[in-house]
């Protein structure tokens, strides 16, 4: 059996998305310094003092469809459920990357939520 082979547009698609995701929780790219604070201090603190469900409303928005983008990209792994599982494990080390970063950002706040 011949297998159709998948275009490239969904990987160039979960690339360029990941990078404006990258782009977003990283700006602005100045005034980064440490803090004397691990970057994975967010662990371990209590619910976050200033969250809207705003915040948590674009968190969701941003990061299902990278998720999404990624099971496309992904695609080409034999089985149904392996592509979701590590477009959606993707996803969360991208989201979780961000929130480390962005303890060196003043103007930024980590969050656990």
């Amino acid at each position: 059996m011949k297998q159709t082979p998948i275009p490239p547009l969904p990987r160039h698609l979960a690339i360029a998305y990941t990078a404006l995701v990258v782009y977003a929780s990283l700006h602005p790219f100045s005034g980064w310094r440490d803090l004397g604070v691990s970057p994975f201090a967010f662990l371990d603190a209590g619910w976050p003092r200033w969250w809207t469900g705003f915040d948590l409303t674009v968190n969701v928005l941003v990061y299902l469809p990278l998720g999404y983008l990624l099971t496309l990209a992904l695609s080409r792994h034999s089985g149904r459920w392996l592509p979701a599982v590590l477009g959606a494990c993707l996803a969360a080390l991208i989201s979780f990357s961000m929130e480390s970063l962005q303890t060196w950002l003043p103007t930024r706040v980590s969050s656990n939520l």
